[in-house]
């Protein structure tokens, strides 16, 4: 199987998930260790304010030009962003095997790309232009999630296109504008997480190869199928990844578990039932 016009690439896969669940981590794994395959981290070809804006104003030929940028640099040679968007601003991506045009076709046979934007914006008119693309799922535990998001500074902001916002009309699980307000950031990363999985479900899972959980990425004989299954070959291999040294351990308490609990309590009924992995949240 080939891509459209990508004939050295033999196979696509778009790793989508929330933030803070293991984007860098995973983009690494496959860049330590892989002989015929190379990863891309969130690689911006607009940027996500830019994307996720044009997602909540409905332009959808907007989306489809991202699309077919990326594909465009695939066909060049190039990677798809001249640098990946965590290599860029984060410095987590400690390896990239392609610095201008990729090496070695028809060697790097496989493309991955690990992207949360692809929730926030862009990924449901990949797959229709894309449909042979190959979808992971990357998560993590919500609560987890959530207070890694809070721990960081990020997720939803009322002034950062990027970051989605409660009360805009295009999410599946929008909130009104008093309810939100109420909330804590702690809250917000919640939402947030729960509206990506419940796009991932709406877009993405019936099209899934393969589940991961972040946890699963430091057991080596689960890395080793993973790798497997995408068809990517490597040797010995390198768990290291690429955490993030330094920050602050996301430990949840009581008080996040009431806060949990109010926010479930918010939604409307059956919210939760499109997600096949509610981590318990439900029974909270």
């Amino acid at each position: 199987m080939s891509l459209p016009g990508l004939d050295t690439i033999r196979r696509y896969v778009l790793v989508v998930t929330t933030g803070r669940s293991g984007s860098s981590f995973f983009t690494n794994l496959v860049n330590d260790n892989a002989t015929n395959a190379f990863s891309e981290h969130e690689p911006n070809v607009v940027s996500g304010d830019q994307s996720t804006t044009w997602f909540y104003e409905g332009n959808e030929a907007g989306l489809a030009e991202i699309v077919e940028r990326k594909l465009r640099r695939l066909r060049r040679g190039e990677r798809v962003a001249a640098l990946p968007f965590g290599e860029a601003l984060h410095g987590l991506i400690r390896k990239s095997p392609v610095k201008g045009r990729i090496p070695a076709y028809p060697v790097r046979e496989i493309y991955v790309e690990v992207d949360n934007g692809a929730l926030k914006s862009w990924g449901p008119a990949f797959v229709e232009r894309v449909p042979q693309v190959e979808i992971v799922h990357l998560t993590r535990d919500p609560l987890i999630q959530a207070k890694s998001a809070e721990n960081r500074g990020s997720g939803p902001s009322p002034d950062r296109p990027y970051f989605l916002w409660p009360v805009r009309e295009r999410n599946l699980l929008p909130l009104d504008a008093e309810v939100t307000a109420g909330l804590s950031r702690f809250q917000l990363a919640l939402w947030y997480w729960i509206e990506m999985e419940l796009r991932y479900a709406r877009f993405f899972a019936p099209k899934t190869k393969l589940e991961i959980d972040l946890e699963e990425l430091n057991d080596e004989p689960r890395v080793t199928e993973i790798l497997t299954t995408l068809g990517i070959r490597h040797g010995p291999l390198s768990l290291s990844g690429g955490r993030n040294a330094g920050r602050k351990e996301s430990v949840i308490s009581d008080a996040d578990r009431a806060e949990a609990r109010a926010l479930v309590a918010m939604l409307p009924e059956g919210t939760l039932r499109p997600i096949a992995n509610t981590y318990g949240l439900e029974a909270l």
